[in-house]
């Protein structure tokens, strides 16, 4: 599987109280990620079985964002729903 990545995606932890220092927030995750070929957010939940939908969809929203992953267009699904947009790793 060599086109296959593993990044952690971590969420900011926010300090509630100074004098007991406690911190809210998840702990951080590792997503694996398509490197080599083009991929759709379901790509990423099958790869990704033991994290849920909603944390793979706001990783891919913020890497795209940031510039990380190019949208390079979109896929007919199966005659219901919207297209699902495919995406690549920007190596540059």
């Amino acid at each position: 599987m060599s086109d296959v990545i593993e990044t952690l995606d971590k969420v900011r932890s926010v300090i509630t109280d100074i004098k007991y220092k406690q911190k809210l927030g998840r702990k951080p995750f590792i997503i694996k990620e398509i490197e080599n070929n083009s991929f759709s957010v379901v790509d990423l939940i099958n790869l990704n079985s033991s994290i849920k939908v909603p944390t793979i969809r706001a990783h891919v929203a913020r890497n795209v964002s940031s510039g990380r992953y190019i949208l390079i267009g979109s896929k007919k699904t199966g005659g219901r729903g919207k297209p699902a947009n495919i995406y690549k790793l920007n190596k540059s």
